[in-house]
């Protein structure tokens, strides 16, 4: 049996199906957010590798 908030014991069938989706979903949203901020730091640093000159001092794993 999962464990349940009292908050959450008050509400209907459908209502807590209906908040737990949307708890699903801010995870997944922020996960793919998550990815995709670190691809972008990747291209950046592979750029940044390029316009100095190829891959010297920083490599291509650049932090921003």
């Amino acid at each position: 049996m999962p464990i349940v908030s009292p908050w959450e014991s008050r509400l209907t069938s459908a209502e807590n199906l209906a908040v737990r989706r949307s708890l699903v979903a801010r995870r997944q949203n922020a996960a793919r957010t998550d990815d995709l901020l670190r691809r972008a730091r990747r291209l950046i640093g592979q750029c940044r590798a390029q316009a100095s000159g190829g891959i010297g001092h920083h490599g291509i794993e650049t932090k921003l």
